[in-house]
This record gives structure tokens, sequence and C-alpha cells, in this order.
């Protein structure tokens, strides 16, 4: 009894401003008010309340005195709650420019990041604008996310997105330039639609990777005995649109594996998990460890697995 007159006697009093600057991108009761006769809890819970999202740098947002003053007066039901001061709270929020430079080179950091170990080049392809974004309360991010899908020379575009306070807030485009080699099988000699390529039909070239190539360049060991599914002309880079290759390994298959590592070969059977060409990695799972790998199909129902290049 005692206890409940106390609480019922407590309050606490908040002053809202005719205008206010907040940071961040979320709105909280604290963000505007002056806070009075609330103790250390009371005010983190006060402070823990939230009036949706800040306005977008160059507008400006109303709360009115009402407003804050049910959500706190719901938050502390059995203590006085006052709420003075203006009727309406004019909100602006302040703002920062993030420079084009700095969204550049997050974009090519990311990039060259993503193709280190290929044969590849990137550079600027023109200029970025400057980004105005509400400043940060604690936390300003830039993230690069570059899309490496049918990566092929030519402009790319890498989406930078800016974080606030550890929340995604905008998505900005750049644009950069990238030089991409491989090598490739290049046709030695012209092919009729229907002819089975050899080994001897092409030689490995580095060539520039463009959007001009349609489909995956085949690796060397997939050549042999691929169908050319149309006329191939003499210089052309075999892709995997070009040909037609016969399954060597099907999913649910029982299969040779080969397992070396260093010196040493063991040949056991596995279960294939994925359908395969020649040259094709898979995943098999072994017939006695019930252990998962990933082989190379070298024939059909045959497929190497080397755990020397694992180390």
């Amino acid at each position: 009894m005692i206890f409940a007159l106390a609480t019922s006697l407590l309050s606490i009093t908040l002053t809202v401003p005719e205008t206010a600057h907040v940071r961040g991108q979320e709105l909280r009761v604290s963000s505007i008010v002056r806070i009075e006769g609330a103790d250390a809890s009371e005010k983190a819970r006060i402070e823990s309340i939230t009036l949706g999202y800040t306005p977008s740098p160059g507008f400006g947002r109303v709360i009115t005195r009402d407003e804050i003053a049910a959500k706190v007066r719901a938050l502390f039901p059995r203590t006085t709650v006052s709420v003075i001061g203006a009727e309406r709270c004019r909100v602006a929020v302040e703002t920062e420019v993030i420079r084009g430079e700095a969204l550049r080179a997050s974009a090519l950091k990311a990039l060259r990041e993503a193709i280190a170990g290929r044969d590849a080049t990137v550079n600027d392809a023109g200029a970025i604008a400057d980004v105005l974004v509400p400043r940060a309360d604690s936390k300003l991010e830039l993230r690069a996310v570059p899309d490496l899908r049918a990566l092929r020379s030519g402009s790319i575009a890498v989406p930078v997105q800016v974080w606030i306070d550890g929340a995604p807030y905008q998505t900005v485009q750049t644009t950069l330039s990238l030089d991409l080699y491989e090598t490739v099988p290049v046709l030695l000699q012209d092919v009729r639609r229907g002819e089975a390529l050899s080994a001897s039909s092409v030689d490995m070239q580095r060539k520039k990777v463009d959007a001009t190539l349609q489909g995956e360049p085949l690796i060397y060991a997939s050549i042999s005995g691929a169908v050319a599914t149309r006329d191939l002309r003499l210089g052309t880079v075999v892709t995997d649109r070009d040909v037609q290759r016969a399954h060597l390994v099907k999913r649910g298959d029982i299969v040779q594996i080969m397992v070396k590592k260093g010196p040493v070969i063991a040949r056991s059977t596995a279960l294939a998990a994925q359908d395969g060409f020649l040259g094709d990695k898979i995943r098999v799972t072994t017939a006695g460890m019930k252990r998962e790998l990933t082989a190379v199909i070298t024939g059909r129902g045959n497929v190497e697995v080397d755990l020397t290049e694992d180390r």
C-alpha cells in the first residue's frame, strides 16, 4: 500500500522544444525532449522509446507534444508524467557528405579483393557524385558488394551500401572498368556441327574475356569428346554453349575413386552426389568412410581426388 502510494507520487517531467536537430536513422524521444525527475533506470526506458524514422536530409518532420506524452505514459502508467513546452516540435536531421572519392575507393577495394588471384586489372570509370546522408549517431560504414556472376571485361557496376549506426540506409551505384584475361581453348581449325573435338583441335591461349563471349570457356580436360552444336570457325573460343558433352557420371552412380596424397595412391568406390562431364568437379561420398569429398571426373564412372592439394 505504501509502495503503491509512493509510486503514484513519482513525477517525471519532459520538456518539448520548438525545434530539434537529430542524428542517425531512428528518432527517439530522448533525441528531442529534456528529461527531468527520472532515475537512471527510468531514463534508460524513456530513451528506448522510438518515434519512427528521422526525416530525410533537407526535409523536416513535426512531432506533437501529445504523441510524446502518450508513448511515455503508456510505459509508466503508475507514474505522473508531465509533458510541457512546445505543442509541436519541428525535427530536422543533421547531415554529412560522403565524397564520391570515398565511394569509388570502397568499390575499388572490394572488387580488387574479390578478383584477387585472377588475371585482371581494375580502373576508374568516371566521376562519382557526392551523397548527402544523415549524420551517424555512432558509426557510418561503406560496404561495397560486387556481383561476380558472369564476370566480363568492360564496365562493371559495383553497388556500395551506406550503413548508418549498424543499419542499411542507401545503396549507391558505382561503375568501374575491368580488364579480365583467362587461358581459354581457341580452335585451330574449322569444326562442323556434329563433329567431335579432340585435344589437338584447340590451343590454350590467354585472351581478354568480354561481353562478346557467350557462355563459359571450357577447361582443357573437357574438350576431348565434346560435340559441336553449331558450325565453329578457326579462332573461336570454345564455350559450354558451343558443344554438347556426354554425362560421364550421373547423380546416384557408383563410381571408382582414386585418392592421391603425394606418392600414396588408394582406390575405392564412392557414391556420386551430382551429374558431371569430363573435368568437372563433383561431390562424392566414399563407401567405407562415409566422407564427402570433391572429386574431378577423369572418365566414365571414374573420379580422382588429390589430397595433396588440400594441404
